[in-house]
């Protein structure tokens, strides 16, 4: 599988904190896919909110 560069927004569940965390995913991948692909990976502590593979799409966030 082909793969490409990805950034997503993620809020702490504690603490309520947003940060932009990049991450590699499948570059034919849907949005939906690769949400389900990083929570499953950073577990149950960050809430993914978005993912794009527009790396300047969260820039001023």
């Amino acid at each position: 599988m082909s793969e490409c560069s990805w950034v997503a927004l993620v809020e702490d569940k504690e603490t309520g904190f947003k940060s932009v965390k990049s991450f590699r995913y499948g570059s034919f991948s849907s949005e939906s896919s690769a949400k389900c692909a990083l929570q499953e990976s950073i577990g149950s502590i960050y809430k993914v909110l978005e993912v794009s593979t527009n790396p300047y799409k969260y820039k001023n966030k």
